[in-house]
C-alpha cells in the first residue's frame, strides 16, 4: 500500500509504503506533528526514513519522525551538505521555520538493493536535481523525489544541479519497467511510462 500525504507550503509529497505490520517513510518533509499522527492511523511500524533528496522542503520531518519510532535515517551523502545548510535556504526561500537537523544513519552511497524486514527496496543513481538525488523502487512503485514529475523534469537550477547528471538519469529511469506507477515529489502520480512520454513530446515540440 502506498499513502500519499501532501504536506507545507511547497505540497510536498511524503509517502508511507507499507503493509499493515511494517514499512518506510520516504521523503518526511514539513508538518511533522501531521506526518506522525498519520503514521499511527496508519498502525505499521517503520522500519526507515529513505529521502531521495535533502532539498529543505523533504526533509523537515525528518528529526522529529526519527526520533518518534527510532527509524533509521537514509540519505546519499553527497546530500549532506544540503541538510545541514536546509534552514538557511527555507529562510532565503521565504519561510522562517526552523527545523532540527537529523544525524543520517546509513548513506545511500552503495547503488544496491535495501533489505528491511521483508522488504526490497532498489536505489538508483538519480543525480541532476542534487548532487545526491536518488529514486527508489519497491516493486512496481517508483518514487523519485524531484527528478521526474508526471509531466516535467526536476529543475538544475539550484545549487548542485546539472543538467548533464540529470539525463543521464532520465536514462537511468527509462530502463525501469514502463507499467511501474511514478510517484514524484511534488504532484501527481501517474504510470512511468506516461511520464516520460511526456517528457519526450515536449522535448520535440
Amino acid at each position: 500500500m502506498v499513502k500519499t500525504v501532501t504536506v507545507g507550503r511547497w505540497r510536498t509529497n511524503c509517502y508511507l509504503v507499507h503493509d499493515g505490520a511494517t514499512g518506510i517513510i520516504i521523503d518526511p518533509g514539513d508538518e511533522p506533528a501531521l506526518l506522525i499522527e498519520r503514521i499511527d492511523a496508519q498502525g505499521f511500524r517503520p522500519l526507515a526514513i529513505l529521502n531521495t533528496h535533502a532539498h529543505f522542503d523533504h526533509v523537515g520531518g525528518v528529526y522529529d519522525v526519527r526520533e518518534r519510532y527510532k527509524a533509521p535515517f537514509h540519505l546519499h551523502s553527497y546530500d549532506k551538505r544540503l541538510l545541514s545548510h536546509a534552514n538557511l535556504y527555507r529562510v532565503l526561500a521565504g519561510d522562517k521555520t526552523v527545523y532540527s537537523t537529523p544525524l543520517i544513519d546509513k548513506h545511500l552511497d552503495a547503488v544496491s538493493p535495501l533489505q528491511l524486514g521483508g522488504w526490497r527496496i532498489d536505489v538508483i543513481a538519480t543525480p541532476g536535481h542534487t548532487p545526491g538525488g536518488v529514486t527508489f523502487r519497491v516493486g512496481h512503485a517508483v518514487f523519485s523525489g524531484d527528478t521526474l514529475f508526471a509531466d516535467r523534469l526536476g529543475r538544475t537550477d539550484l545549487p548542485g544541479g546539472s543538467q548533464e547528471q540529470l539525463d543521464a538519469s532520465l536514462a537511468a529511469l527509462r530502463a525501469q519497467p514502463p507499467e511501474c506507477m511514478l510517484y514524484p515529489g511534488h504532484g501527481p502520480a501517474c504510470e512511468l511510462g506516461a511520464a516520460l512520454a511526456a517528457i519526450h513530446s515536449r522535448a520535440y515540440k
